[in-house]
């Protein structure tokens, strides 16, 4: 009898950790890319490598210049849409553009870079929109632009310099596009001053 009852036993764990396997294979033919696409140039050498799952792209996308190994972009998907990171390239293998998607939407700070690898702008978004602070630099480096938007309209003060860190001009955005207050400044002084109303430049 507690030799029967050991083998029931023995059965009984070894149906549930059956059980447990067709649970984790199931689960994982669900999570999982199911099938890959290679599209080819003309010549034969790679263009694009999408994975997808149930019809849709799923996983990392890969697109390729008409340069063979070259790799132009690459894009995070699931369920058909950029989620994730991407990055874009140049021909010369330094980044283009790099940034985080939500469900198709730009989400957090873009960074685009020249064909250097010098980085020259930086946006932050929410929702999809421009919505926070904003660099541009000039080609050596340099900051050149620092400014604010909100729902993709510049807003607030937006600082322009020249080489070597001099500001050379401040303008104070306002929501309405059609009012706008001008500073220009040289080395930190304030040289002209006017409002821009509806077009017109009114001196202040």
């Amino acid at each position: 009898d507690l030799f029967l009852y050991f083998c029931s036993l023995k059965i009984s764990n070894m149906k549930k950790l059956g059980l447990y396997i067709s649970i984790l294979v199931l689960l994982t033919s669900v999570t999982s890319c199911t099938r890959t696409e290679k599209n080819y140039y003309p010549d034969g050498h790679v263009q694009s490598i999408i994975k997808y799952r149930m019809g849709k792209e799923c996983g990392k996308s890969l697109y390729y210049f008409d340069v063979p190994n070259t790799l132009e972009m690459e894009v995070e998907m699931k369920h058909g849409k950029r989620n994730g990171e991407f990055k874009r390239y140049f021909k010369n293998g330094y980044m283009d553009t790099q940034c985080t998607y939500v469900n198709d939407s730009i989400e957090g700070v873009e960074t685009m870079f020249a064909p250097n690898g010098i980085k020259t702008q930086e946006f932050t978004y929410k929702h999809g929109k421009k919505n926070g602070p904003h660099k541009a630099y000039h080609l050596m480096g340099e900051i050149k632009i620092e400014g604010n938007f909100k729902d993709d309209i510049p807003f607030g003060n937006c600082k322009y310099y020249i080489h070597n860190g001099f500001l050379f001009k401040d303008i104070a955005y306002n929501l309405e596009p059609e009012s706008t207050n001008c500073f220009i400044k040289t080395n930190g002084e304030v040289k002209l001053s006017y409002q821009v109303i509806s077009g017109n430049k009114k001196y202040i």
